[in-house]
């Protein structure tokens, strides 16, 4: 439990220094540039049942 919630709080860190990104981790979603490909952070992050949705400027 411990080590799958470092996992999680580490890439919180990584994917908030991707420009454009915000991190919402109390409502487990993750915002988006329309433009923006999917890393495989951020496909890890919706394995933990974070959802991802863009942001349309």
């Amino acid at each position: 439990m411990k080590s799958k919630a470092n996992r999680r709080y580490y890439l919180h860190r990584c994917v908030k220094r991707i420009k454009g990104v915000t991190v919402k981790a109390r409502q487990r979603t993750v915002l988006v540039p329309f433009d923006l490909e999917l890393t495989d952070k951020l496909k890890e992050l919706q394995n933990l049942n974070y959802s991802i949705q863009t942001e349309i400027y």
